[in-house]
């Protein structure tokens, strides 16, 4: 038997051929994504002002800063320094209150008792600080104290019941007061006489 040397095959049209590529191309875009691994982030302010700050002297970005009119600009700077301020006062007094290397009960009242201190000097004091405090929005922070509210709540009613039932049983046990005779009244009124 002879092995054909030679198929003939139809030769496509060039429209038959385009749309077989087309056909081809779609189903390769289908099963490959679009990769946009840039799509959701954000432009880096930060980094760009960090690129270009390297390259001025600080008076000169001084200079710069100072022509920005952005309230909220200037806000979130004092917000940080407020916040840088108050960790290192933080730091400052859990070393003081620290002294073997770990915060004791103790030492964190003596880090609340100074901070109270530094309150009061700047004017917070009192009535206002006790408000203040209210400010506290964390749950596990309350908690402690209500449960000990809560104690001290029981126990005043327990005494409250306590002194009821002592009273009621003075007052059985007490005789009721006499109506006046005649003969005491006699004798009151000589004694006026």
């Amino acid at each position: 038997m002879a092995t054909p040397t030679g198929f003939h095959l139809p030769i496509p049209s060039a429209t038959a051929l385009a749309d077989a590529l087309e056909k081809v191309q779609r189903e390769r875009d289908d099963a490959t994504p679009e990769l946009d691994c840039f799509g959701d982030i954000e432009h880096d302010y930060k980094y760009e002002c960090e690129q270009q700050l390297n390259r001025l002297t600080h008076p000169k970005v001084d200079q710069l800063r100072s022509r920005i009119t952005d309230t909220a600009y200037y806000r979130r700077e004092v917000e940080f320094y407020c916040s840088t301020y108050a960790q290192m006062i933080f730091d400052k007094l859990e070393r003081k209150h620290e002294p073997d290397g770990r915060l004791t009960l103790d030492g964190l009242r003596g880090m609340k008792t100074s901070c109270r201190r530094l309150l009061a000097a700047n004017g917070l004091t009192g009535e206002s600080l006790r408000k203040k405090r209210f400010d506290i929005t964390d749950q596990s922070y309350w908690k402690p104290e209500a449960e000990l509210l809560q104690e001290l709540a029981a126990i005043r009613a327990t005494h409250l019941q306590a002194k009821r039932a002592r009273d009621l049983a003075k007052a059985k046990t007490k005789k009721p007061p006499r109506p006046p005779t005649r003969k005491s009244s006699r004798k009151r009124k000589q004694a006026t006489t």
